[in-house]
């Protein structure tokens, strides 16, 4: 999806060199994600897994919301 691919993308330009390995290890799961489900979590049109709403994904849509 070309929008989750935007969202991700913003982010990952700006952000990566800011990120740990074990926060990079966590984007890297959240990439394996299905990009509709993703679209919807950062967007908030649905909640984030638990599993998955780790300090990644609030940057991810601090991020978003911010920009």
């Amino acid at each position: 999806m070309q929008e989750t691919d935007f969202l991700i993308g913003g982010f990952a330009k700006r952000r990566i060199g800011d990120l740990s390995d074990a926060q990079l290890d966590r984007l890297e799961v959240l990439l394996d994600q299905d990009d509709n489900d993703l679209y919807d979590w950062i967007s908030g049109r649905s909640p984030v897994p638990p599993e998955l709403d780790d300090d990644v994904m609030k940057l991810i849509k601090d991020f978003n919301n911010s920009s």
